[in-house]
């Protein structure tokens, strides 16, 4: 991941805090010498840690420096286990182990999934810190003293967490590009839409006023919810101010909303329980989860873009026709080679982002895989999948992911543009990343990163259906059609491609249609290390969702 300039100052700030903390926890040991032995040595790994965290925050230091920082923090908690003891130990080690998933190349197949609580760890260090606020044993001077540190600490947690797990800032929930147009538009999110970081500030500094204000606001909004009858905002705002332990329910039951209005927009969901359990132990927890379920709830997506038939059937263009998978990678390798040549890049990694772990899925970037090492040998591809067919926000932060990762051009077999689009804002950073996308031309969303784009011509299916109609023909259940028949193209080049694309593309449609090019040619490829020249494939139809078989087909051996 890179930083960005807008990140940037997270960890500066961070930095600063974490030393104006060590600073106070340094002065604090020298006044108090008589500590027990236990004590001193406490103090020593506070301090220790304070200088490690913002010796690595203030010089920008993506390594082993951050999670060894917190997890000195957290072993100083073990000195004396109070409750907001364990918190601070709870809050730190969780510092420390996002640290490891970000910073580090243990766990980068963490790094998506843990993203989204990665405002756990510094919440449970801000109720520790509250907690321990309320107790402090000092008065006057002291008393202010304990306190700034304390508080600095704290909001020194907040920005590092935001800076180890988006360095290229925070996601904007709020835009969305319009699929046919390619413009983006700001659309105003609903009443109830709050970003994460203003939430979490608001809770913590407004002494309780912000969250019975996001009660109300928020049992209004899950009226909306089909089945459920109507709550009153007012009567469930005074529940909760008055009756003991009713917020409780009201967050499980309100959970509960969001899980199903999260269904409703295919958003996985499992929110009830969790909260229910964490209301009656960390209660600041709850709210959190649940605006961040809220978020991707109201937060706009761009609809998919509508198939626009031609006028008239028209006859295929003259020039020979290929799999669009072999013309895409005609497409990608010499971009690769181009950057590899250049300078750009020295590592020719490439991503792709799937769907579903599906035969058509996988055969797809099979051969965009092998045309691309035809060329570039030496690449490399990993594959991530988002487990539905249309979903531009998983798309987006798939292909983020993949780019993460240190892959330089993204294809898909996914419907979209979230992909091309998150492409196109790495690459307006200064990035070298390019897509390659599917189904539409890219161009209008990635108009500086896309290549080309994969397209069905829907046109030959229709002719062929209606001229057997008229003919009063059978019309077949199963079409499959390919390049011979025109039924598949690639989008127009973009103006990044590199220079002798085209005739590489016209030459692969060529060498498919006379049959001198063969995409999966077994002699050029192993499996599990092994050339094979026998394969048996079962040709039942499998429902993929469910895996169910739905169709008994026959076994073919399928190398000739």
């Amino acid at each position: 991941m890179q930083e960005t300039k807008n990140s940037s100052w997270y960890s500066t700030v961070a930095g600063a805090l974490f030393a104006f903390g060590g600073v106070m926890a340094l002065f604090q040991w020298l006044i108090f010498r008589f500590m027990s032995f236990s004590g001193h040595v406490q103090m020593l790994i506070w301090v220790a840690s304070y200088a490690v965290l913002a010796f690595a925050l203030l010089t920008k230091r993506r390594d082993i420096f951050l999670p060894v920082g917190f997890a000195l923090a957290g072993i100083a908690c073990l000195f004396h286990m109070s409750f907001t003891n364990v918190l601070l130990l709870l809050g730190n080690w969780g510092m420390a182990f996002l640290a490891v998933v970000f910073v580090t190349d243990y766990l980068p197949q963490l790094r998506e999934q843990v993203k989204k609580f990665w405002f756990i760890p510094p919440a449970v260090v801000a109720l520790a810190t509250v907690l321990s606020n309320g107790s402090i044993g000092f008065v006057g001077f002291l008393g202010l003293l304990a306190t700034c540190a304390t508080c600095a600490t704290c909001a020194g947690m907040f920005l590092a967490a935001m800076w180890v797990a988006y360095p290229e800032g925070l996601p904007q929930q709020t835009v969305s590009a319009s699929a046919e147009t390619g413009s983006t538009t700001t659309t105003p999110a609903p009443e109830v839409y709050c970003g994460l970081v203003k939430h979490i500030l608001l809770l913590l500094f407004t002494c309780g006023i912000w969250l019975y204000i996001w009660i109300y606001r928020v049992t209004g909004y899950t009226n909306n919810v089909q089945g459920e009858e109507n709550r009153n905002p007012t009567n469930k705002l005074l529940l909760c101010l008055f009756v003991p332990f009713y917020v409780i329910y009201w967050m499980y039951k309100t959970a509960q909303r969001l899980d199903k209005m999260a269904a409703a927009k295919n958003i996985p969901s499992d929110l009830s329980t969790l909260c229910l359990i964490l209301a009656i132990f960390v209660p600041i927890i709850p709210p959190i989860l649940m605006q961040d379920k809220l978020n991707a709830i109201v937060a706009p997506t761009a609809a998919p873009a509508a198939y626009a038939a031609p006028a008239a059937p028209v006859a295929p263009a003259p020039a020979p026709a290929a799999p669009a998978s072999v013309s895409e990678a005609a497409d990608d390798l010499l971009k690769l080679k181009e950057l590899l040549d250049s300078g750009a890049i020295t590592e020719p990694k490439v991503g792709y982002v799937g769907a579903y772990p599906y035969a058509e899925v996988v055969s797809g970037y099979t051969a965009f895989f092998l045309g691309i090492q035809s060329i570039v040998p030496e690449a490399t591809m990993e594959v991530q999948y988002t487990n539905s067919w249309y979903d531009q926000a998983k798309e987006a932060e798939t292909a983020n992911a993949l780019m993460a990762n240190g892959c330089v051009i993204i294809g898909q077999h996914a419907d979209s543009t979230g992909a091309p689009s998150a492409v196109q804002a790495e690459h307006d950073k200064g990035k070298e990343v390019y897509s390659v996308g599917y189904n539409i031309d890219m161009l209008s969303v990635a108009p500086d990163a896309a290549l080309t784009s994969s397209q069905n011509v829907w046109y030959v299916l229709y002719q062929d259906i209606l001229e057997k109609f008229l003919a009063g023909e059978e019309i077949p259940s199963d079409f499959a059609c390919g390049y011979a028949e025109g039924a598949q193209t690639i989008s127009p080049l973009g103006p990044a491609c590199a220079e002798g694309t085209q005739e590489a593309v016209d030459a692969a449609w060529a060498g498919l249609k006379d049959g001198t090019l063969n995409i999966f040619d077994t002699s050029k490829f192993t499996v599990d290390g092994k050339t094979i020249d026998s394969y048996e494939v079962n040709f039942s139809i499998i429902d993929f969702t469910t895996g169910d078989v739905v169709f008994e087909g026959p076994t073919v051996d399928v190398i000739e």
